[in-house]
């Protein structure tokens, strides 16, 4: 009986004290919608590296051939110059990414939300200036 009456209470103690999550239903979109922007981020993390080797590889050409002609070296400033960009770009986005912890303690949901979302734009707009400066890039040393 003693053991029954033990095991009756630790039942009543551990669903007292609950198992499920204590995030509110906003706090859960919020969550849901900041891992959906470091999901894009993730995406482009990684081409920071293939920047790099388009980027070495347009210097290699450029400082190879000696003596360009006008439109090939003003080619390549820019490609370099757009590489950059978009690494400059992808390293600003990361540096004032804010943490939700952080947003959830100082903005309400609404504003998290409108965060997120323009922070989602934002991420995207990199991941388009890091293809296409990899694409003009690539293009060029392949020729």
């Amino acid at each position: 009986m003693k053991n029954t009456f033990l095991l009756f209470i630790i039942t009543v103690l551990i669903s007292a004290c609950g198992t499920g999550s204590r995030e509110t239903s906003e706090q859960q979109l919020e969550g849901k919608k900041w891992d959906e922007v470091m999901a894009n981020h993730d995406v482009v993390m990684p081409m920071m590296g293939t920047t790099h080797k388009v980027r070495k590889a347009l210097k290699a050409i450029q400082s190879s051939k000696g003596t360009l002609e006008q439109p090939v070296a003003a080619s390549i400033t820019k490609m370099l110059t757009d590489l950059d960009k978009a690494d400059e770009s992808m390293m600003d986005w990361m540096q004032n990414y804010q943490k939700l912890g952080k947003l959830q303690s100082s903005k309400s949901h609404v504003e998290i939300m409108k965060y997120l979302d323009s922070e989602e734009v934002k991420i995207n707009k990199v991941k388009e200036l890091m293809d296409s400066s990899i694409a003009a890039g690539q293009e060029f040393v392949n020729k």
